[in-house]
């Protein structure tokens, strides 16, 4: 079990403690006790002890009391080296603060109370008070610190877990569940990297190279492989087993270096596509490229565009990044080829939407329906993806705990922030990046939602979910 501590120190005076904490320089003679009132998990959760009285007991007996100011996050005071004990009593809590709001969590205290241990002069000692939070630990743990160290007793993936390492940063990962092969967009070797199953292990195959490629979707019946690069639409029938690209429709409006730049694949041989100024700033044409007449007729405009599709091909959602104020998001209906304009207004950077776009998260973060009406929301400050089902969302983290990803019920009771309820969280042996961070990271999942593929700009991860 591995525990994480805090060591701020906030300095106070307390009863026997007086003079040694107002006072400048300590006495060398003296140890420092320390509690520390919060920390966080692995999982980004932050916990707070609320309602605790401390007792400790030995050379100089002191008492803390969480609720003499709830909102501070640690204690302090200097006592001479000896023998002590540290006691909780009856009537503590633990509560998680979700986005700042606390949201009371059924504890346990696990550890032996009351805690025996020595402090010696100059030194600190950590007081181990481990607690049990809804089957996971939280640790509290001279003078002595007494601290607060949460391990939620994360779980690594299972054993089907693998690192695939595959320099370059990918801008798309793409599932083919009839083949059961993953299509990744990689711009900057501009080629179309393939990784299928093969033995029960993740595979390369061979690349195919695409000058200039910027983006691919599969059609909604899984026939196709739409893939565009800056000037044209091709297509690779994914049955013909050859995986060569045919050319099908040439971008004609090229003015201030107009490209053709991300694709989103609907029903009724519809994929709408979000061009992109290269040689200028401004509002771009977007097209409607018919997969059946390969023709493109010019659609909406939009400022950098950004495009994503339920699996159903039912809806295409679309909206612009970087200008001020932000517009809204429009829905693409590609059965009436009608378009909606919302009143969700983003800068829009990020789109995952569930198979039958029951589902919609949007910048990570807010979950909405269909109709972009909000539901909930999931924990900001990672990169988020909804499952095909519309049950769950996965969000990858790669902050000081290190790397993991929390799974959310999208169809659990909302709480303290209207976030959905976490369920689990795995911890990651390898890092997708290079460095640590998640702004190069994409992921999809596979069409049972069995596994999450996650990838950055140095490894390729396929973790286990179910």
């Amino acid at each position: 079990m591995r525990t994480g501590n805090i060591s701020v120190v906030m300095w106070c005076a307390l009863a026997g403690a007086t003079a040694a904490c107002m006072a400048p320089d300590r006495d060398p003679g003296l140890g420092t006790i320390a509690v520390n009132l919060t920390n966080s998990a692995p999982s980004g959760v932050v916990y707070r002890l609320r309602d605790a009285i401390i007792s400790v007991d030995g050379a100089s007996p002191a008492t803390f009391n969480t609720e003499d100011d709830p909102t501070r996050t640690s204690l302090s005071a200097d006592v001479p080296p000896g023998d002590y004990t540290a006691t909780v009593k009856d009537g503590w809590r633990l509560e998680r603060l979700d986005s700042g709001i606390p949201t009371p969590v059924t504890a346990t205290l696990t550890s032996d109370n009351p805690v025996a241990f020595t402090v010696m002069a100059q030194l600190r000692t950590t007081v181990p008070l481990v607690f049990r939070v809804d089957g996971n630990s939280v640790d509290l743990g001279a003078g002595y610190d007494i601290v607060i160290g949460i391990d939620e007793a994360i779980p690594s993936p299972g054993d089907a877990y693998q690192a695939i390492d595959a320099p370059s940063p990918r801008n798309r990962l793409v599932f083919d569940a009839a083949r059961q092969v993953l299509y990744a967009v990689n711009q900057t070797d501009q080629e179309i990297e393939r990784y299928a199953l093969s033995s029960g292990q993740w595979a390369a195959l061979s690349p195919a190279v695409i000058p200039d490629l910027t983006d691919v979707a599969i059609t909604p019946d899984g026939s196709k492989l739409v893939v565009l690069d800056g000037g044209h639409v091709n297509d690779i029938d994914l049955a013909a087993g050859t995986f060569t690209p045919v050319q099908r429709a040439t971008l004609t409006d090229t003015f201030c270096g107009n490209s053709l730049a991300k694709a989103a694949a609907g029903s009724n041989n519809k994929v709408f596509i979000a061009t992109n100024l290269r040689e200028c700033s401004g509002f771009s044409n977007s097209e409607i490229y018919d997969t059946q007449s390969h023709t493109l007729t010019g659609s909406t405009f939009l400022y950098n565009g950004q495009v994503g599709a339920s699996g159903d091909g039912s809806r295409i959602y679309a909206g612009s990044n970087g200008i001020f104020p932000a517009d809204g998001v429009t829905i693409y209906n590609p059965v009436s080829n009608t378009f909606t304009t919302t009143n969700v207004d983003f800068n829009l950077s990020a789109i995952s939407v569930s198979g039958d776009a029951s589902r919609v998260i949007l910048q990570n973060s807010p979950v909405y329906s269909k109709s972009l009406t909000l539901l909930g929301n999931v924990p900001p400050g990672g990169t988020a993806v909804v499952s095909n089902d519309s049950n769950r969302a996965y969000v990858f983290r790669d902050d000081a705990p290190g790397p993991r990803v929390s799974l959310y019920d999208l169809n659990g009771p909302l709480q303290a922030g209207a976030m959905y309820p976490l369920v689990r969280t795995f911890r990651l042996p390898h890092a997708p990046n290079a460095d640590n961070g998640s702004s190069s990271v994409v992921m999809t999942t596979s069409a049972d939602d069995s596994l999450l593929f996650i990838s950055g700009d140095r490894r390729l991860l396929v973790v286990p979910v179910d």
